[in-house]
């Protein structure tokens, strides 16, 4: 029997094509495995390189694990070294973080109802860290609810509390890499290191958040955790886990008006849920008037970020607003330059969505939303970028699927905002230019294109907003 096999054809499963014998199976199992968005072992996408031929995997990676080393190095140091909160290096101990830790302070020792004492904190401040000039200041901003943490870190020695919150921290930002890993299984299964790396050695976070006592990984979790609802058609659960982006409102600016204009119901529902519930908890755990000074604090915000003056460092600041005030500091022109190019950028990214149907990838509208968030803005700083991150996974993810490798242009805007964080602040505070908001706005744009159909050609998105 075994030396007629092949005169003897078998049938084998039903395939796309029908029942096929043994060769025509195996042929027919090839092609679709070729068809599938599922690499399988022999079929992995043909370029997973996150950088491709702009520069080769194990140099990043070395430069990467490079760059780590170096900002743990710096820290410890910082630590050895710091005398009544000042370092080797002259800036404070945590940097930030004593924003935050004198928060915690005015909770133990005052109570809620002066947690948005913008004197009393700045007061405490310069108790805390004597040798800062007179001038220097860290108003906190953020949503109350933080405020019972932050009160819980100040009953520890400023140094103990920094490094608590610097394992916390690490800790937030572990679990927000592992939640895209598992949202992103095309490009886990491809090269997960790689984009590890790039995620923990991003400028935003190791220097500005980790090192720089930033809790912005708040809003990296909230998104990673959210993407990672999507993946898995969960919804509601994505709204829920949005919710915790109401820490700082700025960072819903966009993502509210995509979820709407989109028609996401569900995911707006479990918004809705999770930020009032959040917003309940505050007012019962503090109180109602603490909620109205933050409130009131948020508008004064608003008011002064919007004026012609200088009210924040803007170096340190993405956002078009701030780009326009750095590259026009008092300049008559410069609020008309500003509303031009809010303005076209809100009708293209307008245009753009209401030609995607309702089936397009909920991931990338959502990570199309949070690239725009991070220029068509009011307020983000450098800090506030690392939600980008999410972004990029899931974007990396879906060029895999798609295309099973990552275009040209991806990795040129990949690298482009990897790099331009770790030389922009230097560019915008002698040269006037904001680098890292033109990466930004790239990606972004990049993001927008993918939405349209191939069909659609750059004469006909062109023309689209020509006609609005």
């Amino acid at each position: 029997m075994w030396g007629n096999r092949q005169s003897q054809p078998q049938l084998r499963g039903y395939t796309r094509s029908g029942y096929r014998t043994d060769t025509e199976h195996k042929k027919a199992l090839r092609a679709d495995r070729q068809e599938s968005f599922i690499p399988s072992v022999r079929n992995k996408p043909r370029s997973t390189d996150l950088t491709g031929m702009l520069f080769p995997r194990k140099r990043v990676r070395f430069a990467a694990t490079g760059l780590l080393i170096v900002c743990v190095a710096l820290s410890a140091v910082s630590f050895v070294t710091s005398k009544d909160g000042k370092t080797l290096f002259g800036p404070a101990l945590g940097a930030d973080f004593a924003g935050f830790y004198v928060v915690g302070e005015i909770y133990n020792q005052y109570g809620p109802s002066r947690v948005y004492d913008l004197e009393l904190q700045a007061k405490l401040y310069h108790e805390l860290l004597p040798h800062e000039p007179t001038s220097a200041s860290l108003p906190y901003a953020h949503h109350p609810l933080l405020v019972p943490g932050l009160a819980e870190l100040a009953k520890l020695s400023y140094p103990q509390a920094y490094l608590t919150w610097m394992i916390l921290s690490l800790g937030l930002f572990g679990i927000g890499v592992a939640l895209l890993l598992g949202a992103c299984p095309t490009l886990k299964e491809s090269d997960w290191l790689t984009p590890t790396l790039l995620a923990f050695s991003f400028e935003p976070f190791i220097m500005e958040c980790w090192h720089g006592g930033q809790i912005a990984v708040i809003g990296f979790l909230a998104l990673s955790a959210a993407f990672w609802c999507l993946r898995r058609e969960r919804t509601l659960c994505a709204g829920l886990a949005l919710s915790l982006l109401i820490y700082k409102p700025t960072l819903l600016v966009i993502i509210l008006p995509m979820l709407l204009f989109m028609r996401q119901w569900r995911t707006l529902v479990g918004f809705v849920i999770g930020a009032s519930y959040l917003q309940l908890l505050a007012m019962v755990i503090l109180t109602p008037q603490t909620t109205l000074d933050h409130l009131h604090l948020l508008l004064g915000y608003a008011q002064r970020t919007t004026g012609s003056g200088v009210f924040f460092q803007t170096s340190k600041y993405v956002d078009f607003n701030s780009f326009v005030k750095l590259l026009l500091p008092g300049s008559p022109i410069a609020p008309m330059v500003l509303g031009a190019l809010m303005g076209l950028s809100a009708l293209l990214l307008g245009r753009v969505v209401s030609k995607v149907d309702g089936e397009a990838d909920r991931s990338l509208l959502l990570a199309t939303a949070v690239s725009w968030t991070m220029v068509l803005n009011l307020y983000i700083a450098l800090y506030d970028t690392i939600c980008i991150v999410p972004a990029m996974f899931v974007t990396a993810e879906y060029l895999l699927r798609r295309d099973r490798s990552l275009s040209k242009a991806f990795r040129l805007c990949l690298a482009a905002v990897y790099i331009t964080p770790c030389i922009t602040p230097f560019v915008a505070r002698y040269a006037g230019l904001q680098i890292y908001t033109v990466a930004l706005a790239g990606i972004a744009v990049y993001l927008v294109l993918q939405l349209l159909p191939k069909r659609v050609t750059t004469e006909s998105l062109a023309a689209m907003v020509a006609q609005a």
